[in-house]
């Protein structure tokens, strides 16, 4: 059982695992789903939110509360609800997440940056990328911009969808409702890669509630803290998070082979048939540097459904 400890006040580091290690996001809706969830049932508990970091197969978070009681009712709001709305989307039951998340409180100075590192960290140590700050799903470049993978934009330049988006955006914030699915398809639909980003951008920085100005009170700049973050990997001592030695960036490979395979929407590939799942991964199996672990995970199969037949 996930250990669990927790201090009133502290900043904890909570740590929540997929249902059997699976991949669970897989495209742009997947993260913005999650994320917006997050962020609107944040606001409305008594929590401070120091940091947050999305990967394929985890979430990692950075929360101060006043009790063990709100920390757990959140976390539970947070996963049930995506849980559901990610089910309903793929037509399919069952968890998502491990029923018990981790968390470690931070009493001290000294840990509390050090989780702070190892959190922006994530990605660069499952090789997705090389600095933290490329990272789009740790949050740490919208600390120095609300637009950091996108041109800063003037409303009138924009077209008329984009614009039409963005007032979207804007009303499902201001009345507190997260992005859903099939809102998240609508504001997308008919977008250019040049817009998308900005759109992508626009939707983070609205609904964010990561509390950049506590996090900043403890580096001079964020010039610095990029630094920290790029000498040091950070630790984690309290919590025992799965150290997996492949990369995760290998599942790009994946998600181009698949749609070479004629599966247009990445997402339903969980979905699939297990005919179609085992042709699938004889085909991935020929990527570089792929595992059959990396597999498995991408494919929701379980190795003893391989073993049975």
């Amino acid at each position: 059982m996930k250990e669990r400890r927790f201090r009133r006040g502290a900043v904890n580091h909570v740590y929540q695992r997929t249902f059997n290690r699976f991949n669970i996001f897989y495209d742009l809706a997947d993260f913005l789903v999650y994320y917006t969830i997050f962020c609107t049932f944040a606001r409305q508990a008594d929590i401070v939110v120091w940091g947050l970091c999305i990967m394929i197969d985890h979430i990692h978070s950075l929360i101060q509360a006043d009790s063990l009681k709100t920390l757990s009712e959140f976390m539970s709001r947070t996963t049930s609800v995506f849980a559901r709305v990610y089910n309903k989307e793929r037509r399919r039951h069952g968890p998502l997440f491990e029923e018990r998340f981790g968390s470690a409180p931070k009493a001290d100075l000294k840990r509390l940056i050090s989780s702070i590192i190892y959190l922006a960290n994530n990605p660069v140590e499952r090789r997705i990328c090389t600095k933290a700050e490329e990272y789009r799903w740790n949050f740490i470049a919208y600390i120095d911009s609300d637009h950091p993978f996108s041109e800063k934009f003037h409303v009138k330049d924009l077209s008329k969808i984009l614009k039409r988006a963005l007032r979207c955006v804007d009303w499902h914030a201001r009345q507190g409702n997260y992005l859903t699915y099939s809102v998240i398809d609508s504001l997308y639909h008919r977008l250019q890669g040049r817009e998308k980003d900005i759109l992508t951008d626009y939707v983070i920085s609205r609904y964010n509630v990561i509390d950049y100005e506590r996090v900043m009170q403890h580096f001079d700049s964020y010039d610095r803290l990029l630094t920290a973050i790029h000498s040091t990997t950070g630790s984690e001592y309290d919590l025992n998070e799965d150290k997996d030695r492949f990369s995760d960036g290998v599942y790009r490979n994946f998600i181009r082979i698949v749609k070479q395979s004629g599966i247009e929407h990445i997402r339903s590939v969980m979905m699939l048939d297990d005919d179609t799942k085992f042709d699938i991964a004889r085909k991935l199996l020929c990527a570089p540097d792929s595992h059959l672990r990396q597999i498995y995970k991408f494919l929701h199969i379980v190795p003893a459904d391989i073993n049975s037949d």
